[in-house]
Formats: structure tokens, sequence, C-alpha cells
């Protein structure tokens, strides 16, 4: 549920709850330990008779044969068939095994009587495999599992048949696709918020004061940064990484700049109450401070400085907003006071804050794509336009805690469900992309993947065509 968590100036830090429970959930691999039913093979049947005479009886181990009875001319049994294979019954005899019934055999001057199995119905034929139980002459397999080449396998699951029969991943399967393991997340290391582009995964970690990056192709970690006390927000463009420090105390956070070869760190702003959320574009940087409460939202030119620094929001309008998107020429951004929730926009170049939809329900998570601002309220994904309108729902029942678009769908982490949805615009096509272990710290989208970081490690899958 929403909270509205609020800190006087010199408290160290609060974590601030969205629209729905903040911290969603990664990946469980399901393994079945399978089981092996073998049902009967052939029986001989015992006993034989002159005509009219009652056939002997012959017991065997797992069922009994009764002899029935047969002419002097049938001496000659035919095949039995019973429900765990056939049996050859003798002369006036035949057989039955616990599964199946038996079939009379017959003789030129007479013919036996079949026998009923105990568990009543036809054979399967070949015996069912691991898993399997034999129904009505067909191997079945438990509810949630396929069968594959006479076994069950479960295909949500099972990484050696990930969503069919002959599907393979590397490294673990979910929700019936493949998912990467890039890596775990280091030891003595709370990864919080991450940036990925096509060489690397940058992360921060608030406890460990640090920002790091990990290899995608192979996992192996750099720390880039040390001594960056309460590390929170991260951001890339393509010549640099930027990151927001909340400082050992009230206002004194930083908004860094590091080129990605490396270097020095470069403070574009400092004296900052305690910056959060950061974004960049070709000439700024953009971030919140969160506290205070209401939050500041401030923005710098690239180059830094902090005679540059700009307030572009601040005041009620921004209650319990900490999370914002920029488009070319606004910033979006949507929060709660009480129990309304609005969202508003306000120009990058700074100007007066447009309210774009209000609502009864608390409202988060805004993100912007095309002429439309996606955001989440009441559990509900909603849309309004760019220059406001009537806000209309995409998709009900999806509780984020984290969400983003690469402008072709939104991506969100379902805080409820434990699972990464890729659903379409318009709300048609919802679709679980993978399943996430406890809770997601964040996400993001980068080329043909989604990234996120649960409480066991970082991964990624192929998004859908």
């Amino acid at each position: 549920m929403h909270g509205s968590p609020k800190r006087k100036p010199g408290l160290r830090r609060r974590c601030a709850s969205y629209t729905l429970t903040l911290g969603a959930a990664l990946v469980v691999v399901s393994a079945c330990a399978a089981s092996k039913r073998d049902f009967g093979a052939k029986k001989a049947g015992a006993g034989e008779s002159n005509a009219g005479d009652p056939g002997g009886a012959g017991h065997e181990s797992g069922g009994s044969h009764s002899g029935g009875g047969a002419s002097a001319a049938g001496k000659a049994g035919e095949a039995v068939e019973n429900a765990a294979g056939s049996g050859t019954a003798g002369s006036g005899t035949a057989g039955s095994a616990a599964g199946g019934s038996g079939a009379g055999g017959s003789g030129t001057g007479g013919s036996g009587t079949g026998g009923s199995s105990a568990g009543g119905g036809p054979a399967c034929v070949p015996t069912c495999g691991g898993g399997m139980t034999c129904e009505a002459g067909k191997c079945q397999c438990p509810e949630g599992f396929s069968s594959c080449s006479n076994a069950c396998f479960d295909l949500q699951n099972d990484k050696d048949h990930c969503g069919t029969c002959a599907g393979t991943c590397s490294d673990g399967c979910s929700v019936g696709r493949c998912f990467t393991r890039i890596a775990s997340i280091p030891s003595q290391t709370s990864a919080f918020k991450l940036a990925v582009n096509a060489m690397h995964i940058y992360f921060t970690s608030r406890e460990a004061g640090t920002v790091s990056r990990i290899t995608r192709s192979n996992g192996s970690l750099q720390v880039i940064a040390d001594q960056q006390v309460g590390a929170a927000g991260i951001a890339l463009d393509a010549n640099n990484v930027y990151w927001t420090t909340e400082g050992a105390s009230y206002g004194n956070g930083t908004v860094m700049r590091m080129s990605l070869m490396g270097g020095a760190k470069v403070p574009l702003a400092t004296a900052e109450p305690s910056p959060e959320h950061i974004a960049v574009d070709a000439t700024n940087v953009y971030w919140s401070n969160y506290p205070p409460q209401p939050p500041i939202i401030m923005k710098v030119p690239i180059a830094g400085g902090d005679a540059d620094k700009v307030v572009l929001a601040s005041g009620d309008q921004t209650t319990n907003s900490v999370k914002f998107t920029i488009d070319a020429t606004n910033l979006y951004f949507a929060g709660w006071y009480g129990s309304d929730g609005n969202v508003w926009k306000v120009p990058l170049n700074g100007g007066s804050i447009t309210n774009l939809a209000h609502l009864t329900s608390l409202a988060a998570l805004a993100t912007v794509a095309g002429s439309n601002v996606y955001f989440v309220a009441g559990s509900n994904l909603w849309k309004v336009g760019t220059v406001g309108g009537t806000p209309s729902i995409v998709s009900p029942d999806v509780p984020a805690a984290t969400m983003v678009t690469d402008g072709s769908a939104i991506y969100l982490a379902d805080a409820t469900k434990h699972e990464i949805l890729q659903i379409s615009f318009d709300g048609s096509k919802v679709v679980s992309l993978a399943s996430v272990k406890d809770y997601t710290l964040d996400l993001a989208v980068y080329g043909s993947d989604v990234f996120w970081i649960d409480s066991e490690a970082f991964k990624s899958t192929a998004k859908l065509p």
C-alpha cells in the first residue's frame, strides 16, 4: 500500500513506497522428482482339463488366474489380453493381473472365462515413464506437467524442457521462457538502482556507498567509485555515468558524473538536501530531492556547477513524487496528497506546473511514451495524454513496484504476482516475461532484453517481438 513517509531535516533516510508495495519479486525453478510404476508383463495360464471339466487354477505373484472349461480338442490356448499386458492362457484357462481384466482363452471345443483386474480398465502399452500414471489405458502427467518422450516435465520452469519439450536454457527457465543469470549480487552489497548499456550493467549500492558495473558477457564485477555515501539513483548516456548520493547527513547530497572510460569523479551539484531519482538528456541532468516532503525536482547542465542549478518543480504538486520521466520538452511526475492522486508536467526549460489528470486514488510511477503518460493508480495501469484529458485504464490489477518503457511497450514489475510483465500500450496484450525471486529492486530495458535485480541475482530475459 502507499505510504507518505516524511523525514525532518537531519534525519538519515527513509524508503518511500509508491503505488503498491515497493519491492516485488524473481525466479523460482521447480524440480520434480520422478516416480516410476511398472505394470504387468506376460503371464502363462495354468491348468488344463478334458472337455467340460473345470480347469486348474494357477496363482502368480501380483494376481491369480482362474481356469475355465475347455474342450478336449482345445489344448492350445489363445493369447489373452489383460490390463497389464498380454497373458497366454492354457486350454480352458484365463489369466488376470492387477490393473485390468482378462479375456477368456478359446479352444476348438470350448471357451474359457475371463477374469477382471483390481484396477479396472485397459493397460498402458508401452509402460508409463517417470512421473506418469496409467489411466484408462493412457499415460497421464500430473496437473502442471507435460509429457515429453514418455516422461513428465514442468515446461514452465524446467531449463532442459523450457516452453516446449525441445526447449533448453543455459541458465534457467521461468514462465516457459529462458532467462539469463548475469551475476549474483556481491556479498556485503545491496544493489539499489541499475542502468544498462551494450556492455555493462551499472548499479548503485546505498549501504556500501559504491557505484559498480558488471560485464554483461561474463558477469565480472568492477567497483568504479567508492566512498559515495548513500549512493542512490543512476543514469547513463553515450559518454558518462551519472549518480546521486544522499551524503553523510541531510543537506550534504551530491549529483556526480564520471566518464564510462573511467577517470575522475566530477561533482555536478553539491549541498543538496537528499538527491534520489536521476535522469539525463543531451544538455542537462535532472534529479529529485526527497526528503524534503514535498520533494524538489532540480536540473543542472551536464557540465555541472552549483551556480547553474535550477528548481523545476516544488510545492504541494510534487508531494510524494520521487520518480519522474522526461521527453524532449517536458518532465512528468505523478504523486498523491491525502487520498487524491495527480499527474503533472513542467517544461524542461522552466515554467508553470500543469495538471494532466486527477484521480481519487494514489498515483505514482509516471512514464512517458509518445503522446501519452502511463502511470499506476489504485493498482491499475492508466494513461492520459501529454496534453491532459480524461485518464483511462490500460490494464487492471497490475500493482507495480517499478515501471519503464522502451517506446514500444510498458514493462513493469508486478509487486503481488512477482512477475515481470510486458503490456502493450492499448492493454490488449499482457505477457509474463519472467517470475522474480522475492522482490524486484529495479528494472531496465536495453536493446532486445529486459533486466532486473531481485533478491538473488542480476537477471535478464528477451523481450517478445
